[in-house]
């Protein structure tokens, strides 16, 4: 897993309506009921879907890790 992608998608999600992954824009959308943002890519080959709700908890998760001086894990 992709950590540096996983952040890097997680800090773009919440502060643009565009996504840049391996140099391509990805628009991000919103979902109808929660107004969630999500966000289809690819990792390792997999196809994945992000949401903002997911990001956050993700990037809460990074900075805890960094802040004790430990590589994140997941």
């Amino acid at each position: 897993m992709d950590t540096a992608l996983l952040e890097s998608i997680a800090k773009q999600m919440m502060s643009s309506n565009t996504v840049i992954v391996d140099e391509k824009p990805i628009p991000v959308s919103r979902t109808s009921k929660h107004r969630l943002r999500t966000l289809p890519f690819t990792m390792d080959g997999r196809e994945c879907l992000a949401n903002s709700s997911e990001c956050d908890d993700c990037l809460t998760v990074v900075s805890r890790a960094l802040q004790a001086g430990r590589k994140p894990c997941f």
